[in-house]
């Protein structure tokens, strides 16, 4: 067994300030180290070198890192779950993202089910979204509100306002600036289209008047 009492250097002498353990492979240069950078691993030597943490674990087992405070060992953490060869992120003490075996994204889920690329779920809030922003010059948001999907614009983010493009759940239905469509496409607003009105295919000849168009 080793125990040292203050610290230990492997491959070098120079101990940088708070490190207790540092291990160095060649001759590199070490960058300004902060005091909480308890443990060092360093290989530097050349600009092509590597330095790496390796953690082995069994063909059922787990390879991780937690990352803890005095109330909780593991409140954060990187785990390798090699069961079913998924890597996943928690977060307060809860699994928060999880990459499976064939590179499918959850967020929110512990389980990707549907096999979709990316999945994300949360089991309360029923307005969550994604935000698409180029600071001052566009602004745009999708995501759920209650059982419709929403497209957004500027800052009217799901459930903000009628504005957008909506699509309600298990119908098909489309509404734009309509968040409860009622039909296959149901607009709130003036319509302006260039090229041929058709109906069932044949372009539409019905003799609908300006009057009876706008409403």
């Amino acid at each position: 067994a080793l125990s040292v009492a203050g610290t230990l250097g492997v491959g070098t002498s120079s101990i940088h300030t708070g490190a207790k353990a540092v291990f160095v492979d060649g001759a590199g240069t070490l960058p300004t180290m902060a005091a909480g950078d308890v443990l060092t691993i360093q290989n530097n030597d050349g600009t092509s070198d590597n330095a790496g943490f390796t953690a082995i674990a069994g063909t059922a087992g787990l390879s991780y890192i937690n990352f803890g405070d005095s109330g909780d060992k593991n409140i954060g953490g990187i785990i390798y779950d090699h069961t079913n060869n998924s890597l996943d992120f928690y977060a307060n003490a809860a699994e928060r993202m999880s990459i499976d075996s064939s590179g499918n994204v959850g967020i929110g889920t512990t389980t990707n089910t549907i096999g979709a690329m990316l999945e994300t779920y949360h089991a309360t809030d029923n307005t969550k979204h994604w935000r698409i922003h180029r600071p001052g010059t566009a602004e745009f948001g999708i995501g759920i509100v209650g059982d419709h999907f929403h497209i957004s614009d500027g800052g009217n983010f799901p459930g903000a306002s009628e504005k957008g493009i909506y699509m309600k759940f298990n119908t098909g239905l489309v509404g734009i600036h309509q968040n409860s469509p009622q039909y296959t496409l149901d607009v709130d607003g003036d319509i302006n289209f260039t090229g041929t009105l058709r109906e069932d295919g044949s372009e539409f000849s019905g003799g609908i008047s300006i009057a009876e168009v706008i409403v």
